[in-house]
């Protein structure tokens, strides 16, 4: 059986009596006529090939320029004021928004994430007893809230 020195990071073949076996790179394996076949079809003993260099300039198109006119009629973008903080909401983020027909007082229900103290308050502004709301466990709360 030839030896055949292994090119690749890893491969797996069948030896002589069967069995399956894992390779590395820089290993000298003995194969059978058939794994060596599989293996230079699958380009475990050809050297790694380097990478290709990118050009310095990419090669000229074929099209022809588009005329001036068509570019001009491109919709404009409109410029970002930087009102909006990246996206931020100015509400914070464990208490959900509340209904637009919400009265102004009332407490948005928070995320099951949210800290206990956000839900005590949306406890409270639903009518529990604050002493009576923090004195529960929150899984607790946000049960009895449901």
């Amino acid at each position: 059986m030839p030896k055949k020195e292994i090119l690749v990071a890893q491969w797996r073949y069948r030896d002589a009596k069967g069995v399956l076996r894992r390779a590395y790179f820089g290993d000298i394996v003995d194969l059978t006529a058939a794994e060596v076949r599989r293996a230079k079809a699958a380009g475990v003993f050809d050297p790694p090939k380097p990478e290709a260099k990118p050009a310095d300039k990419p090669a000229p198109s074929r099209r022809a320029a588009k005329p001036a006119a068509e570019e001009a009629s491109l919709p404009e973008v409109p410029e970002d004021d930087g009102d909006d903080l990246d996206g931020l909401d100015d509400e914070p983020a464990d208490v959900e928004a509340a209904d637009d027909d919400a009265e102004a007082g009332e407490v948005g229900r928070p995320k099951q994430a949210a800290a206990k103290s956000a839900w005590v308050d949306y406890a409270v502004s639903t009518g529990f007893d604050r002493e009576d709301a923090e004195s529960m466990d929150k899984y607790d709360l946000i049960a009895a809230l449901k």
